[in-house]
């Protein structure tokens, strides 16, 4: 989850803050706190994705580089979510690299000589983590995919946010 992902069911009286959290060993763990929504969803729908590409690693051998990040639900109208660094919504990608995902990624990870000016191992990372959205998505159900709630990284994984809405 990124801190500059707009959710369009938020209204204004919903609050996201970005908090850091110190642990013994020093490191920093970032995380959302997001209420006025239920978590539990969400939090569902990360675990089944975990597990999905857990099983299609382990019986198939197929790795989709399916991005997941952290949610816990606190109560039914508020919870935490893990900041995942360095992600952005395409709405942002877009708006800021002349609509084009491909401009982005050559911008983020150029290889002059490689096919479309991007690094290989980049736009496998892309495609193999989009098309494995793309499958899970159709198979839990999962409804209201806008260009505010996929998340693009630098390192070309594709994941989804915000699963209020499943079939």
């Amino acid at each position: 989850m990124n801190e500059n992902s707009n959710n369009s069911k938020n209204n204004p009286s919903d609050t996201e803050k970005l908090l850091s959290n110190v642990d013994n060993h020093s490191t920093v763990y970032k995380v959302l706190l997001k209420t006025g929504d239920d978590l539990r969803q969400d939090q569902l729908i990360v675990m089944m994705v975990r597990l999905m590409d857990k099983i299609l690693k382990h019986v198939g051998t197929l790795d989709l580089c399916l991005k997941s990040y952290s949610i816990m639900a606190t109560s039914q109208t508020a919870g935490l979510l893990e900041y995942v660094e360095n992600s952005m919504p395409i709405s942002e990608i877009l708006s800021q690299n002349n609509n084009s995902i491909l401009q982005y990624f050559q911008k983020v990870a150029p290889k002059k000589m490689a096919k479309y000016g991007i690094r290989p191992d980049i736009m496998t990372t892309y495609i193999k983590s989009c098309a494995g959205y793309c499958v899970l998505t159709y198979l839990l159900g999962i409804g209201d995919r806008h260009l505010d709630n996929i998340m693009i990284m630098p390192s070309g994984h594709f994941f989804h946010i915000d699963f209020g809405f499943i079939l």
